[in-house]
This record gives structure tokens, C-alpha cells and sequence, in this order.
């Protein structure tokens, strides 16, 4: 199992067991919520050890301040393992267009911060939903 934690990293799927990018939660929706990721890291890395789980920030474009919209977005899916890059940039354009990334079979939740119940942290409502996403992905066959 391989945790990345990279701040260079666009939107690249594929990562390895568990993807968490502190800073860009940071920079998107605050500290306070880059630190909840961060203290449910080493639960979610016990998690990942079958199956890719990604923790992305989330928060609306219409209303940016609004607090009731800021949430995660946990996606979970299936190890893939990562593909040698095309230098050729033709055949890289052709490959991108009849071979897409997102071929990989996945569950998504959003989990937005004023639906946490007030005896839990946010970093225990992440790991749970993670948890349930896991669970729901194995029983719709999605580690074959």
C-alpha cells in the first residue's frame, strides 16, 4: 500500500491505495478541514489497502461562502495499477480520445460538513462514509 501525498498533482486517477491532497483542501475550503483529512488519513489508509480511495474538497461555484455547501467528495475505486505516459503527443491525443481515464468503475459520495451529526468530528463522518462507499462498491462487484 502507497499513500501519495503530492502537490503537483491535476486530477490524475491514477493513484495508488489513498490520494489526500492537504494543501489543495486547504487553499479550497480552509485549514480547519485540511486538518480533519489529515486526522482520518490513518484510518483511511487501513481502508485502502484493496481498493483506490480518493478524499477531494468540494464546495459550490454559485456560492462559494456559503459553509452549508463545503464538503468532501470520496470516490472510491478499483486498483489500477498506473500507466507508462505517451511521449508521442499524436498518439497520446488519439489514445486520450478512444481510451478515457475514466473507464475504471467507481462509487462517489459527497458529504457535506452541516450534515456531520455534533458528536462526531468531521474526520469520523469521512472515515464512516468511506467505509459505507467501500462496502457498497464490493457488493456491486466493483473489485473483480
Amino acid at each position: 500500500m502507497q499513500v501519495q501525498r503530492c502537490n503537483n498533482c491535476q486530477a490524475n486517477p491514477n493513484f495508488t491505495a489513498l490520494y489526500i491532497n492537504p494543501d489543495k483542501i486547504e487553499k479550497t475550503i480552509g485549514k480547519r478541514y485540511a486538518q480533519q483529512a489529515i486526522d482520518a488519513m490513518p484510518r483511511l489508509e487501513k481502508l485502502a489497502q484493496d481498493v483506490d480511495i480518493s478524499v477531494l474538497p468540494n464546495f459550490s461555484m454559485s456560492n462559494p461562502e456559503k459553509i452549508q455547501y463545503h464538503g468532501f467528495k470520496c470516490i472510491v475505486s478499483k486498483m489500477v495499477p498506473e500507466q507508462s505516459k505517451i511521449k508521442n503527443p499524436i498518439k497520446r491525443f488519439f489514445h486520450d480520445l478512444f481510451m478515457p481515464n475514466d473507464m475504471t468503475p467507481k462509487v462517489d459520495k459527497t458529504m457535506f460538513f452541516d450534515n456531520v451529526p455534533d458528536n462526531k468530528s468531521i474526520a469520523d463522518s469521512l472515515v464512516e462514509g468511506a467505509t459505507s462507499l467501500k462496502d457498497k462498491f464490493v457488493k456491486l462487484g466493483g473489485k473483480d
